[in-house]
């Protein structure tokens, strides 16, 4: 699904949520990335492009990409709020099991609600994990996060590739099936947007065939 296409809803929190064709119980909500600014969310080139490339892999998922009320990470109460109004709308919809894909301040926000009981996978790409927002109990759910081994770097801004690995183990600590893996010569980015043209990174085929897979997993996983 264009991250162009579907339709758009302002839901509950004020948040905008763009939604595909419904095709049944599965659903994936795709979250962007955030700023410091306090500053309205926008449409993530990263997610975006992500979306726009992946086939197969969605074509039995109701597919929503949520635009921020306020996409500041110094609001993360606000992101996560908004992201919990947009799995109780997918809810709506007739999903019965979720999965978010999280980019950077993206992966804050899923974690964030992951406790939600319709909130089954977390799929965060070049995440920021604060432990503030560890759900009490993750059993029964999956988080797999992927990193850019060139991320973070002091001439690269972005987060600490170190930083999320240990998140995983904490994760994994509170019952989560974790896993986190190494998108080698990958930098925070996945796409940019230049002169309004999406420009996919260097490594962005490395990151759609990861996110592919987790996605075959969620689906193989529905019966569980």
């Amino acid at each position: 699904m264009p991250v162009t296409s579907g339709t758009s809803t302002e839901i509950e929190t004020g948040a905008e949520l763009r939604v595909g064709p419904t095709r049944g119980e599965l659903a994936l909500l795709v979250l962007g990335g955030t700023t410091r600014a306090l500053v309205p969310g926008r449409w993530s080139a990263s997610t975006g492009w992500l979306v726009d490339h992946l086939g197969a892999e969605t074509a039995d998922l109701t597919v929503g990409q949520l635009r921020y009320h306020l996409g500041s990470w110094r609001r993360l109460d606000l992101l996560v709020a908004d992201t919990v109004a947009a799995i109780d709308a997918l809810g709506g919809l007739g999903a019965t099991r979720v999965a978010i894909l999280g980019f950077s301040g993206g992966g804050a926000a899923g974690l964030g609600a992951l406790g939600h009981p319709l909130a089954k996978t977390l799929i965060a790409l070049a995440p920021w994990l604060p432990p503030e927002l560890d759900p009490p109990r993750l059993a029964g759910r999956r988080v797999a996060v992927a990193h850019g081994t060139l991320d973070g770097l002091p001439f690269l801004p972005g987060t600490r590739p170190g930083a999320s690995r240990q998140s995983v183990e904490r994760l994994r600590a509170l019952g989560a099936d974790a896993a986190w893996t190494p998108i080698t010569g990958g930098v925070h980015a996945i796409a940019v947007r230049i002169a309004g043209r999406v420009i996919p990174a260097p490594r962005a085929e490395a990151w759609r065939g990861f996110v592919a897979r987790e996605l075959a997993v969620f689906q193989d996983a529905r019966g569980s």
